[in-house]
């Protein structure tokens, strides 16, 4: 998901022989580029569905149980890819897994769900991510906890992941909620997911 565009593609489901080649397990086309789908610069100020993604969304014809994985791309803006996993589930595209391109140019996920507030139940934690640093929560009645942005080894004010961290483990938690301001960058809200990932609790990014 890029600020401008969103790019779709199917991969294969593969394994690995005896040889340490590659084997598609599963027949199938694949897409041989991303399609892009372009976004419109100017959006409404409420979140909704972009009609292009929901129509390219859909002639992907996903078979049921498929691992979608959405994974932001440049200074994508948190308000850009809402629109883009609300554009899916209108597409009866079930998101699976938020990415991250590694180094190598491989992809990461950690599996989450996209919900609404109203439809995900209290989580045991509450991590808000803001422009000025993470709120973070215990409980439906918890108070919030403010982790503003730390300084860098490069001096550059950054999300205080070690605080996070700390925050986390000092408790025993099943669900972990996030939410984001709409101008918060995706990248750092998939950060702060991989972050939860690895205490191990279930991840839903509440939705507008």
């Amino acid at each position: 998901v890029a600020e401008r565009e969103v790019h779709l593609a199917r991969a294969p489901i593969v394994r690995i022989d005896a040889r340490g080649a590659l084997v598609q397990v599963l027949p199938g086309d694949v897409l041989p580029a991303m399609r892009a789908v372009p976004i419109a610069a100017e959006l409404p100020a409420v979140p909704q569905s972009l009609d292009d993604v929901v129509t390219a969304a859909s002639a992907l014809g996903l078979s049921p149980g498929a691992t979608v994985v959405v994974a932001p791309t440049g200074a994508v803006p948190v308000h850009v890819m809402t629109r883009v996993l609300l554009s899916l589930a209108r597409a009866s595209v079930t998101v699976t897994h938020l990415g991250a391109e590694r180094s190598d140019e491989s992809l990461a996920a950690v599996p989450f769900r996209a919900a609404r507030a109203a439809e995900a139940g209290e989580p045991d934690v509450h991590v808000r991510v803001r422009l000025g640093g993470y709120a973070v929560a215990r409980g439906p009645r918890g108070r919030d906890t403010t982790l503003p942005r730390v300084r860098d080894a490069a001096g550059s004010l950054a999300f205080d992941a070690a605080g996070l961290r700390t925050f986390l483990d000092a408790g025993t938690h099943a669900t972990v909620a996030l939410e984001a301001m709409a101008t918060v960058e995706g990248a750092d809200v998939v950060r702060t997911a991989f972050l939860v990932a690895g205490s191990g609790a279930s991840m839903t990014w509440l939705l507008p």
